[in-house]
């Protein structure tokens, strides 16, 4: 892992976007392209948090919440198209809206954890790892967080106890990790350091509950957890029960791999009756409903596939490592996101920087890429929104750079071209445009609207 973060992966827009240190696809004209093992475990990184999104029991539940949480938020917009805010909502629906954001805000929860950014995994001693319960206010549900009392070494040679804390998205970077990793060593590359935080507390915690497993088995165990809504509530047992296995003279890796089969089979029906869900909020067939049902389809398909291999993970990295290329196949088949490529250039360059598609099996197709675009900016747009304990109104957002469209420096549309103000601060405005010029943004923002509200007539 380079030591300057060059990529990176937004789960709730379902982006990778590339730093433009890492130029693979700067020249349309002329694309390098992915070279070498480090970019191909940079690439492999940030895809797997993709695949994890689409494949996983924590994955499809995020994006349920927010399908849900999407179409409960139509209900604040006004006849000017845009949110009202909580006022216009009854006590049942304002309730509903913030039990789904604390929900969203808790899966997503990222601990500070401070270490010295010098201090290795083995400088280390774990002395505790325990489960905490937290009740999310409002709710029934319980997010769990692993507390770990740890000695951290000092400059000059004492230890002190420190405390760090381990949630859902610590389990995802180490994972995501460990099997960069992996496929790099196997790719003939050395290894290269990376931050205790976040990337090496799974193997920390598994040095203290489960000395004695393998690397793979800790990463199984990782993989494991994923298949929960909370999934630091069951990666301690799974730690454990690895080791149990080993003590016994059992392999594991096929235990595991059993228990996995079985759980992923019991809940076979719940995940088609949530994918379900998901599909009867978005009817029509309009571009950003493509965009839903195609990321269905692709959930359904990939738990058809864990079914049978419930660490596939391992499989695609067999693939990759003896032929690179085979990662194009690999994403054909189980799914791709779309890519921002970051070029040099002034920030508020039009069409500065590029957006690709992965073009998967059956061609390419203009409206799902448009509708790509679309979810993009309604998970941006909607998110806007929320605080912990209401929805602001649209007018009342605190403008800057947060509110800043996310395809402000990759856009060439008209409006970004005539208004780039708007777009840097207020892109909900573009939907006042004629409808055969609404950008990626604006049509998102005009979808929102209810049947009984018409928008831009």
């Amino acid at each position: 892992m380079s030591t300057i973060p060059i990529s990176s992966y937004r789960p709730d827009c379902q982006v990778i976007t590339l730093k433009k240190e890492f130029a693979a696809f700067t020249d349309p004209d002329n694309l390098r392209g992915i070279i070498g093992p480090d970019e191909v475990g940079y690439i492999f990184h940030e895809w797997i948090h993709y695949l994890h999104n689409v494949s996983t029991i924590h994955g499809l539940t995020a994006f349920v919440n927010f399908a849900h949480l999407w179409s409960a938020f139509r209900n604040t917009i006004g006849d000017d198209g845009l949110s009202a805010g909580s006022t216009v909502l009854n006590d049942k629906q304002a309730l509903d809206i913030r039990q789904k954001v604390m929900i969203m805000t808790a899966a997503r929860r990222c601990h500070r954890n401070p270490l010295p950014p010098d201090v290795k995994l083995q400088e280390i001693q774990f002395i505790s790892a325990k489960i905490s319960e937290e009740l999310i206010e409002e709710t029934s549900f319980n997010y769990s967080i692993i507390t770990c009392q740890i000695m951290l070494p000092q400059r000059d040679g004492d230890r002190i106890l420190h405390e760090i804390k381990v949630g859902a998205n610590e389990i995802l970077e180490s994972v995501a990790f460990m099997l960069e990793e992996k496929l790099t060593r196997k790719l003939g590359s050395i290894t290269k350091s990376a931050p205790v935080t976040p990337y090496l507390l799974v193997q920390g915690i598994a040095s203290l509950v489960a000395p004695r497993i393998s690397d793979d088995s800790v990463i199984f165990c990782a993989l494991a957890s994923l298949q929960e809504s909370d999934p630091p509530s069951i990666l301690l047992d799974r730690l454990k029960a690895a080791q149990a296995a080993m003590e016994r003279d059992e392999d594991p890796l096929l235990y595991l791999k059993e228990m996995q089969q079985k759980m992923l089979l019991d809940v076979q029906q719940w995940v088609e009756d949530r994918l379900r869900e998901v599909e009867d909020t978005f009817p029509n067939d309009e571009p950003m409903a493509r965009a839903v049902k195609s990321t269905t389809n692709t959930i359904r398909q990939n738990f058809g596939y864990r079914r049978s291999s419930p660490f596939l993970e391992f499989e695609l990295l067999d693939r990759i490592s003896t032929n690179p290329s085979s990662l194009t196949e690999i994403i054909e088949t189980y799914g791709a996101c779309a890519i921002i490529q970051e070029r040099a250039g002034l920030p508020d360059a039009i069409n500065r920087d590029l957006m690709f598609d992965f073009v998967l099996k059956g061609g390419h197709d203009d409206l799902l890429s448009f509708g790509w675009r679309m979810l993009h900016a309604a998970f941006h747009f909607v998110g806007l929104h929320f605080t912990k304990d209401s929805v602001t109104a649209t007018e009342k957002l605190r403008q800057g750079s947060r509110t800043k469209c996310p395809f402000y420096t990759a856009c060439g549309y008209s409006f970004r071209q005539h208004k780039p103000n708007e777009c840097e601060t207020r892109p909900w405005l573009s939907t006042r445009t004629e409808m055969n010029e609404l950008c990626w943004y604006g049509r998102a923002v005009f979808v929102l609207a209810p049947p009984n509200i018409k928008v831009n007539e």
